[in-house]
């Protein structure tokens, strides 16, 4: 699972229960959904932006990824939802899916209203339209919500600011027999328009330390709020529009899967025999890595992250290896997927393993895509013509032994040939 996972993951569970699950012999639980939906009822427009921060400890040290978000509603069927990797549009005719990361669209006719085109498509859009959003889109906004909400014990707090606006205050008190939370969820709704303004989340992973790989998070702390608001404002039509340039239109999200799967070169995932793809990348020490200038040299690169334990677990093996074989004739580059502004989170996993041969940070992964590692770890190992010899996918001792009787026949072909 990558960071964009664990934040979308993250926000979808919390959201999901944030007008959610509810016992309805609550009077109190069932009076503020009634006063939700009224005020949702006064919202003729919105935009507002908002950010999820997810701050991890890991070994004692705090790190911090933060993802944005925008969002803009207008009646009856105009919208934005833009996420880190997917945007919906609708300019009131039509719902445009882009999918940013593949460049891939789809594009659907609003029928009956935008409510019914986006249940129609939920199976897939589920994690993207909460159920806030949802029921305020809805004609039966009531409805919505008491679909989501059973079974959960909730309770209601009172009132607060939040950033200065009066929120009710909610308390949902969570199970969950993987993991402990160090405390309820605990959620603001925006008594303006019903919408949430806030939400934080606490959870305790120490009591799975003895049993976690190095370097992984032992508690973690999601906090979510709205950054800024613009309620029932007229809102100019430049902002439901779309631009499509440079992307492709699928009809549909099984034909989607398939160009994304001919886009990653999933169908060809056996690189061995083909010539390695270029690239540049910025080392973590400042310095540039071209794989073109290391024509005449065995190259292996080792794709991985953080947050990947086969990935943790493979690192001393890989710097046994450099230490053995590793000179001017063998470069060895490690290529982190991790998200932008992990760059201290991933020197300290290179530190805590004493790794000295070059790293850098892919964060935009297109290089791991150009080298079909859609799993990690993946190791190539590129031979001095600049062929792709090895593909590794995974962890296993075995796996590793085999690299290295690979990185030895590459390394004898290469002196010999220069005693040639």
């Amino acid at each position: 699972m990558n960071d964009t996972a664990i934040r979308r993951i993250a926000s979808a569970v919390c959201m999901l229960a944030v007008l959610a699950p509810v016992t309805f012999a609550d009077e109190a639980v069932h009076d503020l959904i009634e006063r939700i939906v009224e005020r949702q009822a006064t919202v003729q427009s919105i935009q507002q932006r908002g950010a999820m921060t997810i701050s991890m400890v890991v070994e004692g040290h705090e790190e911090e990824m933060v993802q944005e978000s925008l969002f803009i509603y207008q009646r009856p069927n105009r919208l934005v939802v833009d996420s880190d990797m997917v945007t919906l549009v609708s300019d009131g005719d039509h719902l445009v899916v882009l999918f940013q990361a593949f460049d891939y669209f789809i594009r659907f006719p609003i029928d009956e209203d935008l409510a019914a085109t986006l249940l129609e498509h939920e199976e897939y859009l589920g994690g993207i339209v909460l159920p806030d959003i949802a029921a305020l889109l809805s004609a039966d906004p009531q409805g919505v919500l008491k679909d989501f909400v059973e079974d959960l014990d909730i309770t209601v707090l009172d009132d607060e600011e939040r950033d200065g606006r009066p929120a009710w205050v909610i308390q949902i008190h969570v199970e969950d027999d993987d993991v402990e939370l160090a405390e309820a969820i605990k959620v603001w709704i925006d008594q303006e328009t019903g919408l949430v303004s806030g939400m934080r989340v606490e959870v305790d992973l120490s009591a799975y330390a003895d049993a976690a790989m190095p370097g992984m998070p032992t508690s973690y702390t999601l906090t979510q709020r709205v950054l800024s608001w613009a309620i029932n404002q007229e809102l100019d039509d430049e902002l439901f529009a779309y631009d499509t340039t440079g992307f492709t239109e699928v009809a549909d999200f099984d034909e989607l899967a398939d160009a994304m799967q001919g886009a990653m070169g999933m169908p060809e995932m056996d690189l061995i025999g083909e010539d390695a793809p270029d690239f540049e990348l910025t080392l973590l020490d400042g310095e540039s890595f071209r794989l073109s200038e290391q024509r005449g040299k065995v190259v292996l690169l080792d794709f991985w992250a953080t947050w990947c334990p086969p990935c943790v677990e493979s690192l001393p093996w890989l710097q046994d290896m450099y230490e053995e074989f590793g000179g001017d004739d063998i470069v060895f580059l490690g290529v982190s997927v991790d998200s932008a502004g992990m760059e201290t989170r991933v020197k300290r996993m290179l530190d805590r393993f004493n790794i000295t041969y070059p790293s850098g940070i892919n964060e935009d992964g297109d290089i791991a895509l150009e080298y079909g590692a859609f799993s990690i770890p993946t190791i190539i190992l590129i031979d001095r013509d600049g062929v792709i010899r090895h593909q590794k996918i995974g962890f296993h001792p075995q796996g590793m032994e085999e690299l290295k009787a690979e990185l030895t026949r590459l390394a004898k072909a290469e002196v010999a040939t220069e005693e040639e």
